[in-house]
């Protein structure tokens, strides 16, 4: 398994918060896991983005129709406050 990286804690803060129990950690894929997808379909996958690159790079005409055509779901979370400022799926 790769090592957490900085945000783990602050994604997992934020969704406490919002009022989530965490019942499985690793919380999200990380890079060379993507066979979590295909080893447990029922799980909705989300993308934790940063809310400051969520309002810059994913308001770029590229990456915004590339999220919108491959329907990726995304977890927007403000770090300073640790909280989910958006839910897109």
């Amino acid at each position: 398994m790769s090592k957490r990286d900085v945000f783990h804690p602050v994604v997992k803060s934020a969704l406490q918060k919002d009022g989530w129990v965490i019942t499985a950690d690793p919380l999200w894929i990380e890079s060379g896991g993507i066979n979590v997808a295909i080893d447990s379909p029922e799980r909705d996958l989300f993308l934790a983005v940063p809310l400051n690159a969520y309002e810059t790079f994913f308001q770029l005409p590229m990456p915004k129709g590339q999220i919108e055509e491959f329907q990726v779901k995304l977890l927007v979370y403000n770090p300073q406050k640790e909280i989910i400022a958006l839910w897109k799926s």
